[in-house]
């Protein structure tokens, strides 16, 4: 039998997160939405090239925390492009 308590506990409890990521629009609109839900407590991003440098990727995360108000979300710049 299987147990699908598992979104349900999500949901009733706090999750702590570290969004590892590469913000373009895509990650930029999750990230915003993470920051929205009381039920997800945001440890930190952690940024690492993809759809745009890692320089880019680190400028894109600390302006994201900027306008969602969130100065206290730490970023970390991760590897750089190989």
């Amino acid at each position: 039998m299987s147990n699908n308590n598992c979104s349900h506990a999500v949901l009733s409890g706090s999750s702590k997160l570290i969004i590892d990521t590469d913000p373009g629009i895509d990650d930029s609109m999750a990230i915003f939405m993470a920051f929205q839900t009381p039920e997800v407590e945001i440890l930190g991003l952690t940024t690492i090239f993809g759809n745009v440098t890692t320089e880019d990727a680190t400028h894109n995360a600390l302006l994201l925390c900027e306008i969602a108000g969130r100065p206290d979300i730490p970023v970390a710049e991760g590897s750089l492009n190989l």
